[in-house]
């Protein structure tokens, strides 16, 4: 597993799911929509729930 960096989060165009640790995602769309992914396991099915759109600050960019 890696832990994404804010530099990764707002440049990444990668379509796909990138993991942050245990079960935090940024998912990636083809349109480039990116998204928080927290995946869980509930009665031994995989889900995933949405927490939001992703944004990136060009001040976290900066440090």
């Amino acid at each position: 597993m890696t832990s994404l960096n804010a530099r990764f989060v707002e440049t990444t165009k990668k379509a796909g799911m990138h993991a942050d640790g245990k079960c935090l995602y940024l998912e990636v769309k083809e349109s480039g929509e990116k998204y928080w992914i927290y995946r869980y396991q509930m009665n031994k099915r995989r889900r995933d729930m949405v927490l939001g759109p992703c944004s990136v600050s060009n001040k976290l960019l900066l440090n």
